[in-house]
């Protein structure tokens, strides 16, 4: 449990992750791509900022500045890795349950079922959005993704740190992790289900 416990390390680290995901969709580039036509919303169409892939080079960018300069030491990530996950899980308790209780107390809830564990973890709205950013999108793509990709990263500078070297299997896990970081990014999602299913 000690390995695991929500500290204080934790929620710096993942809350400035998020913020800085969050930053990051607001500011960097990215083409204006408009969806599908969403039924419950009398077929209007909505527009999507798609800079997911900017926003991944520029943190990137931001992590191998941080961990040259021994502001924030990647191997953190895979020594705090019980606790940081941790801080996750309560975060998206905590922006499930505040996303379904703005749209309850704004009206805006489509199709609710009546059972409310349903009706929280399926979505009381469908296209929740902080301004520009649709945040079901963004919770698909910009946190999971870049945490599995930095715990990747992690356990590689961890095992250079212990061993003086990083093993094909590692560096195979990391390309890998990139390869799907690409794959997935929003520039794809424009014309798929994850914009359509409404």
């Amino acid at each position: 449990m000690k390995d695991a416990s929500p500290n204080l390390y934790a929620w710096k680290v993942y809350s400035g992750m998020v913020a800085y995901q969050l930053f990051l969709g607001w500011v960097m580039p990215g083409f204006m791509q408009e969806g599908l036509p969403v039924p419950s919303l009398g077929y209007k169409t909505l527009m999507y900022k798609c800079n997911a892939l900017w926003s991944l080079y520029a943190t990137m960018i931001t992590a191998a500045c941080l961990h040259y300069y021994h502001i924030f030491r990647l191997t953190e990530i895979i020594d705090n890795y019980g606790h940081i996950m941790t801080v996750a899980m309560i975060y998206g308790f905590a922006i499930s349950f505040g996303v379904y209780f703005i749209t309850v107390w704004t009206g805006n809830q489509i199709r609710m079922s009546g059972n409310f564990a349903y009706d929280v973890f399926m979505g009381a709205c469908l296209n929740p959005r902080l301004g520009h950013i649709d945040l079901k999108m963004w919770a698909e793509v910009r946190i999971p993704w870049v945490i599995v990709f930095f715990l990747a990263v992690s356990g590689c500078c961890k095992q250079y740190e212990i061993y003086g070297y990083v093993t094909p299997v590692r560096c195979i896990c990391v390309i890998d992790k990139v390869e799907k970081l690409t794959e997935i990014s929003e520039h794809g999602f424009y014309d798929t289900g994850d914009m359509a299913i409404h």
